[in-house]
């Protein structure tokens, strides 16, 4: 997985957002990609435990089984794509794994 885009995409959104990586969070986040969970879900669920300061990969969890059943939009707040600040790092790893 160490090689794998979107894993250290992820990897790297969760050090910068939520703190540090652990070995059981990293396994949690190599399985939920594994299990199909979208990139974009992900990233933008980092996101919004991290504004909601809630900066726990348990949180970041829950948010996913939101997103799985409602969709991913952010409760706290409607922003643009421009003000997330991994917006366009998704962009381009979701450009990168289409082709």
């Amino acid at each position: 997985r160490d090689r794998d885009p979107a894993f250290g995409a992820v990897c790297t959104a969760y050090e910068q957002e939520i703190g540090t990586l652990g070995v059981q969070v990293s396994g949690d986040i190599a399985s939920e990609l594994d299990a199909g969970t979208p990139l974009d879900y992900v990233l933008k669920a980092i996101a919004e435990a991290a504004r909601a300061n809630k900066r726990s990969w348990k949180y970041v969890q829950g948010i996913l089984r939101r997103y799985k059943i409602e969709g991913p939009h952010d409760r706290l707040t409607s922003n643009a794509a421009s003000d997330d600040p991994f917006a366009e790092q998704q962009r381009e790893l979701s450009a990168r794994t289409k082709r």
